[in-house]
Parts: structure tokens; sequence; C-alpha cells
């Protein structure tokens, strides 16, 4: 979807395939050459894309992470939460950024924090408000 055109706001959250304990593939993307190069050039010229992980995930590898910031560089946008995270009641587990880990009573929690920025880059990218209550 991030060579298509009409997409103007992506966000990828919990990237867990292609699923893979090997080095190649926990930097794969599941994307071919030729859909990167497309990719590559509508991102750099005019479409930051936000991403989202747990840095604990080992469904969603780090190195997943380090291939797109080589490949887009600064208009990839990482949203990378610590875990696992005593304080913040984060376990190793921890997966699901957008839903369950959020904890609305705690504004300063992390992953709230990761809600707030994802919530941010939409109305940036969408050019409207989006209410938060």
């Amino acid at each position: 979807m991030l060579a298509k055109p009409s997409v103007i706001a992506p966000v990828l959250s919990q990237l867990s395939v292609p699923v893979g304990r090997s080095a190649a593939r926990k930097r794969d993307t599941g994307m071919s050459e030729e859909t990167w190069a497309q990719v590559k050039s509508r991102i750099i010229e005019s479409c930051p894309v936000m991403a989202l992980r747990f840095t604990g995930d080992v469904l969603v590898p780090g190195e997943r992470f380090e291939r797109l910031r080589q490949e887009l560089g600064e208009r990839f946008l990482a949203v990378e939460i610590p875990s696992p995270n005593e304080r913040w009641g984060l376990g190793k587990q921890a997966h699901s950024v957008l839903t369950e880990e959020i904890d609305v009573q705690r504004p300063d929690h992390p992953a709230t924090r990761a809600v707030a920025s994802f919530v941010d880059f939409l109305s940036v990218r969408l050019g409207v408000e989006i209410p938060t209550d």
C-alpha cells in the first residue's frame, strides 16, 4: 500500500510479517525490489511513514526497523517503546501498540504517548483535527 499515491498517511504497526528468525528474515519487509523502488521514490519526495513497535517484541525485530531507517532516511518516523519495562507494566509479550497496551489513565505512559504521536501524525497528514476524548 505504501507505493499507492492514494495513501497519504502510512502507519505501520506491529510489523511482524514476514515471520522468521534468520538475519535475512528479520530485515525483510515483504516487498519486492520493484515495490521498494516505488516506495522510496514516493516517500522521499512527499510522504513520511510512521512505524510503531515495542523494542522487546520478538515478533517485530529491530533489524526490520533499522532497514526502514536505512532505506527511507529522515522520512521514516519510528516510535519505539522500551519493553519489557516494569515501571510501565510492559512485559515480554507487549505487542499491540495501538490497542492493548494503552493506559489512558496515565498520559505519560509510553504507549499512550505513542498513540498521541499517531493521532498527531494523522491530523497533520490528513489535514483534520482528530478528537482524542
